[in-house]
């Protein structure tokens, strides 16, 4: 059995332990001596998206665990925002060729030719899944197993806005 404990901003005795137990993840809070005490069983699929998902919101309190910190010149990317309101290169690959300190830091030149200057990227390796990849996944996933491919295909653009 693993187990952590993670003490809560809001009061000395309050607590979050995660263990393994079995094939799943239990998730408790409270005191273990406290009358109020909840618990929840997840399977290993849930317990990595809200994993993934705390891992994002502390990285965008502290800027920490990025792609992008890690990224440097001459590094193959996949374009992960492009602008604010503007998704035209969002998922098209490139090399970095310049960085910059302003807030659109990172100029791409495209597989395809030509040149963009991107908000965010994600450094690409060998085994990185793309988030074309990922949406796909999620997508196949969540069309079902009767699903056409058209099916899934208009699942994956829906997930992509």
């Amino acid at each position: 059995m693993t187990q952590h404990t993670a003490y809560s901003a809001h009061g000395t005795g309050a607590t979050v332990q995660v263990d393994r137990i079995g094939q799943w993840v239990h998730v408790t809070n409270g005191d273990s001596g406290a009358a109020r005490r909840t618990s929840v069983a997840l399977d290993p699929s849930n317990a990595r998206d809200i994993a993934r998902t705390l891992l994002t919101l502390a990285d965008e309190i502290d800027g920490r665990g990025t792609d992008s910190a890690e990224v440097k010149v001459g590094d193959r990317v996949e374009i992960t925002k492009f602008r604010e309101f503007d998704h035209d290169y969002v998922g098209r690959f490139g090399t970095v060729t310049d960085i910059d300190t302003d807030a659109i830091p990172y100029r791409i030149a495209l597989d395809n030719g030509g040149f963009v200057w991107a908000v965010e990227v994600r450094k690409v390796t060998p085994d990185a899944p793309t988030r074309r990849t990922v949406l796909l996944s999620e997508a196949r996933r969540a069309a079902g197993p009767g699903a056409t491919p058209a099916d899934v295909l208009a699942y994956a653009k829906f997930l992509s806005e």
